[in-house]
């Protein structure tokens, strides 16, 4: 889980604002609007940000100081709006200041755990995979234009390519989780057949009745660019290890889609394994760890 707070920024400082936050590897601004806590004459701007560490706060400052803004006769003000409604000018109060208000203003951050995984569950149905791959590089896309796989559970054919092998305890949350914070693409799905052969489902299948009628799919293909993977439900026996990747995966990626998903997994409190201003690594549920490298 992230702190958010606004930082309501003179409009002609907003974008330097932005990239000072963005910048500093912990923390991002995810929404940009025009202030209206200070009258619609004053031209300011509020930038919502979220971050995981509030040293980035000591980044804030030690720009603050660099614009001279700081000083008695400056007419500057950058204000720091908390979810509580509290409000206070970077000149009133020093950083140290500020890192204790917002930590006594969101004390839940501290106190919840990053992800919470449920119990997963041991290989069920049999397939006939490829060996883990070390190198893939596929042709370029509009947001991913490359991928590298490090390590992998292995492969599985489908769609005329190869796709991904990632294990997983059923397919509903894996699925959403990979369309709501990468943007995937649903290829479709598949049961296996207990002669192992394996059968398409129809586009309209849903997970509670085929739950219900013990005629769960077994596979779901994803796919966003050159990155297609296949998520392959192995019964809720599954034994998941905490802290363990079993996957390894970079993408080289468009700024614009390095911030989106950014924003995602800091709003999304997932699992943050590093940040720098130009890669993030998370490990997902499924304990994939995704290294997103952003592009010039």
């Amino acid at each position: 889980m992230a702190y958010r707070f606004l930082l309501e920024v003179p409009e002609v400082f907003a974008a330097d604002a932005g990239a000072v936050i963005d910048a500093s590897g912990v923390g991002q601004v995810i929404v940009t609007r025009p202030s209206h806590g200070l009258g619609i004459d004053d031209a300011y701007r509020d930038l919502t940000v979220a971050t995981h560490d509030l040293a980035v706060i000591n980044t804030l400052y030690a720009w603050y100081a660099d614009l001279q803004a700081n000083r008695p006769e400056s007419r500057t003000a950058i204000n720091v709006v908390l979810h509580g409604g509290r409000r206070f000018g970077l000149h009133e109060v020093d950083a140290d200041q500020t890192i204790a208000a917002i930590e006594r203003d969101q004390p839940w951050v501290s106190h919840t755990t990053p992800m919470i995984r449920r119990p997963e569950t041991s290989a069920s149905a049999a397939l006939a995979v490829a060996p883990p791959t070390t190198l893939m590089i596929a042709p370029p896309s509009t947001d991913v234009t490359q991928i590298y796989v490090h390590a992998s559970e292995g492969t599985v054919h489908a769609h005329g390519g190869d796709f991904l092998l990632i294990g997983v305890m059923d397919l509903e949350a894996p699925e959403h989780f990979y369309v709501e914070i990468f943007g995937m693409t649903l290829l479709g799905r598949q049961r296996i057949l207990p002669d192992g052969r394996r059968i398409d489902l129809p586009i309209e299948y849903d997970h509670q009745v085929a739950a219900q009628r013990n005629e769960e799919a077994d596979l779901a293909f994803l796919a966003i660019g050159p990155v297609q993977i296949a998520l392959q439900r192995r019964g809720r026996a599954y034994p998941l290890a905490y802290g363990e990747t079993v996957n390894d995966i970079t993408l080289r990626v468009a700024p614009s889609y390095w911030h989106r998903v950014k924003a995602s997994v800091l709003m999304g409190g997932h699992e943050l394994l590093e940040s720098t201003a130009t890669s993030f690594t998370l490990r997902d549920p499924s304990r994939v760890a995704w290294q997103l490298v952003k592009t010039p």
